[in-house]
């Protein structure tokens, strides 16, 4: 062979795992297209990763272990591309279950906090403009209630108002930790809430359609050229006619918009910023608007109960498992919050799973005490 095996292995692994730069899929393909040899062992490597939910995967997780003191070696080498460093494993993990890829050493710059969270409420909550409470997760089909008449399936809520119901009256959709929904408003845009999310709004719009958001959610909106649609998260307001965005509110003092489809504009106190397809603008208090592109990949996988990262810490990986499985988190050292991983998180399967995939796949350990989690 006129290649070297490792290297392609790497960036075989990466590209299957959809975490390969695109500087290093162009060398891939060069690699290929140069070299037959070359060709016919990825297409190998191609059919040994789609086994990988066959019986025997957990022998081929724990073989791939050892290609790190391999990559360690091959790092010393001379080659004429660069290629980042990347563990094998963090392929292998993502095709055999949700789990966490190590990739770079600790930063002492992070500073440990402990993650706590309330408890999780029993279930959906619809509380009517009235006042009076309904649990959605325990109410299903057709309901009659004060000023419209809901209809609640398959994790889904429609409603229809009531001719000449007040536009005033607010109701508040409340999704807890560890739940997510989806509401159809009257107009028949949709929001999809992620856990630990409230949304308010009319079961009858007035001349403006307006809501207001605290957490996170998806939003998809009907147009409408004579009613323009109005999203209030945090300090700001979304002014839209149609179009499909991700607001997320979820730290403290920062509301982040993320445009799929449409225009929108980000109005601040004292500022404002049309933003394209494609951007997500940030706005943290008195700071300016900043908008860059964004990846919906990463971005949108919550709506699937994926929870993705890339190349971020411990500390900021662990702010999502309070929000998703209703857990508090303890880091027990600086340096254990600043390791930084990449990989993705279920919340439809069990912690503790995937908690021992990330034990068996990097050199951090963690552990139990009084029902909290804790990282070395």
């Amino acid at each position: 062979m006129k290649f070297d095996p490792v290297i392609i292995d790497q960036l075989t692994s990466q590209q299957v795992a959809g975490i390969i730069t695109r500087e290093d899929e162009d060398y891939l393909n060069e690699l290929l297209s140069r070299d037959e040899d070359a060709l016919e062992y990825w297409k190998s490597m191609q059919q040994y990763y789609q086994t990988m939910n066959a019986p025997g995967v957990q022998e081929a997780f724990d073989e791939s272990v050892a290609l790190m003191n391999v990559w360690d070696r091959i790092e010393k080498a001379q080659r004429t591309h660069k290629l980042r460093r990347t563990l094998s494993i963090a392929a292998i993990g993502l095709l055999v279950a949700s789990t966490l890829t190590y990739l770079l050493v600790p930063s002492a710059r992070m500073k440990p906090e402990t993650i706590a969270v309330n408890a999780p409420a029993n279930g959906i909550q619809l509380t009517l403009p009235g006042g009076n409470t309904i649990d959605l997760s325990t109410t299903q089909g057709q309901v009659a209630v004060a000023g419209a008449t809901l209809q609640n399936a398959n994790k889904l809520l429609r409603y229809t108002p009531e001719e000449g119901e007040s536009t005033g009256a607010m109701a508040t959709l409340t999704v807890p930790i560890g739940k997510d929904y989806r509401l159809q408003l009257a107009d028949g845009s949709e929001i999809w809430l992620n856990s630990a999310t409230t949304v308010r709004f009319p079961f009858a719009f007035g001349d403006n359609r307006e809501i207001t958001i605290d957490g996170e959610a998806y939003v998809k909106v009907v147009a409408h050229a004579d009613k323009p649609f109005l999203v209030n998260v945090g300090k700001t307001r979304i002014q839209v006619l149609g179009t499909e965005f991700n607001v997320n509110t979820y730290d403290s003092g920062l509301v982040k918009v993320a445009l799929v489809a449409g225009s929108i504009k980000l109005q601040a106190p004292e500022q404002s910023s049309v933003i394209k397809p494609g951007y997500e603008a940030i706005y943290s208090g008195d700071a300016t608007i900043k908008t860059s592109p964004f990846d919906e990949d990463y971005i949108l996988s919550w709506k699937k109960g994926i929870f993705k990262f890339q190349d971020i810490s411990l500390d900021e990986i662990c702010k999502v498992l309070p929000r998703w499985f209703g857990i508090s988190v303890v880091m027990d050292s600086r340096q254990t919050a600043g390791k930084r991983f990449s990989g993705e998180l279920d919340r439809n399967k069990s912690l503790e799973k995937q908690l021992e995939l990330f034990k068996n796949a990097t050199e951090l350990d963690y552990y139990f005490k009084d029902g909290v989690l804790h990282f070395r």
